[in-house]
């Protein structure tokens, strides 16, 4: 009768190790490892940056608004000193002047607009990496984790990161409820979005090319536009919209294949 108690004092002891192995080796795992959250890019919104252009030991600042809306495949994006942009400053002139300047996407065809001085020119299309950036032009980035991201207003909250590559690299980063904060095209171009700013109620007018703008004329010869039509040297043109061939693509698919094996740049 002793060995009988003593048997079951010893099973009593024993089945919760044997419960907690069998867990661990037939069970479901008790601590799954997180799903790494997905870049998100809204489909219609606009938002105030401030922007940063570094060239070696010199930085130039300026401030803009970035406006998209995926619905009607068109995009602007306004500077209050486009001196400093890769396609504002290098075309003719412009580069030894300080003076606003908007890149305006309308039907796959990118314009720079002049508007203090009303001058506008065509710049390239989207054949050529110069249509609107479709919104799954990150899809691909690698998660770079989560840490504390610092405002321009001294306010510290949490933001994902991740890594875009291309021939440069581009680093994004959200904040945990999606909100852009910042892209990075390292190593000379830092935009730094405002979230308080952020909306999706946009003036549609800010996306029609203006009556003074005469979209034929070509921009200067001398400028980059006028090079990547002719010699595009720069990456990620999977990221473009493929205007031309929408008749083709379903525009629920906007990570089709591109029109062209050519890799321009982001463009901003």
């Amino acid at each position: 009768m002793a060995s009988s108690s003593w048997l079951l004092v010893i099973l009593a002891v024993l089945a919760p190790v044997m419960m907690g192995a069998a867990g661990r080796h037939g069970g479901p795992d008790p601590s799954p490892v997180p799903a790494e959250p997905a870049f998100a890019w809204s489909l219609v919104f606009a938002q105030e940056f401030y922007e940063e252009f570094i060239y070696g030991p010199f930085v130039q600042t300026t401030t803009g608004v970035y406006t998209y809306d995926w619905h009607s495949r068109r995009y602007r994006v306004d500077r209050a000193n486009g001196r400093f942009d890769r396609y504002c400053g290098p075309n003719g002139h412009k580069i030894f002047e300080d003076t606003p300047c908007s890149q305006l996407v309308v039907n796959g065809t990118r314009y720079m607009l002049y508007t203090d001085k009303r001058e506008c020119c065509m710049c390239c299309d989207d054949q050529h990496g110069c249509g609107i950036l479709k919104p799954t032009w990150a899809e691909q980035a690698k998660y770079a984790g989560e840490a504390p991201y610092v405002l321009r207003n001294g306010t510290t909250i949490q933001a994902h990161s991740w890594v875009v590559k291309g021939n440069q690299d581009n680093v994004v980063y959200e904040a945990l409820d999606g909100t852009l904060l910042e892209i990075f095209q390292k190593p000379n171009d830092r935009q730094v979005f405002d979230p308080s700013s952020l909306t999706h109620k946009l003036d549609k007018s800010v996306l029609e090319l203006p009556d003074w703008c005469d979209p034929t004329k070509p921009c200067d010869t001398l400028s980059t536009c006028t090079a990547v039509q002719h010699a595009p040297i720069f990456s990620l043109m999977d990221f473009i919209w493929p205007h031309k061939q929408q008749q083709h693509t379903s525009p629920s698919s906007p990570s089709s294949s591109c029109a062209s094996k050519n890799r321009p740049s982001l463009p901003s």
